[in-house]
């Protein structure tokens, strides 16, 4: 039987966001996965929140598909 991974609170919280973005734009798990050394399943488990989003992978996606976050002041 497969082990279920544990989720990060961070980790959903990040990809609820991503999914949230990605759906707005309505992009599906393969455009998002044509960035560089992006596969579907990474996508797939950050929006689930069992994938940490990976350093070399936040500048490409930051720039990509992922918003810039809002300050409240």
């Amino acid at each position: 039987m497969r082990e279920k991974r544990k989720k990060n609170l961070l980790n959903v919280q990040i990809g609820l966001r991503i999914r949230e973005y990605r759906l707005n734009r309505h992009m599906t798990h393969e455009h998002v996965s044509e960035l560089p050394d992006v596969t579907v399943q990474y996508v797939s488990g950050l929006e689930r929140g069992v994938t940490a989003l990976l350093l070399p992978h936040s500048s490409t996606c930051a720039k990509s598909w992922i918003p810039a976050p809002t300050t409240s002041c």
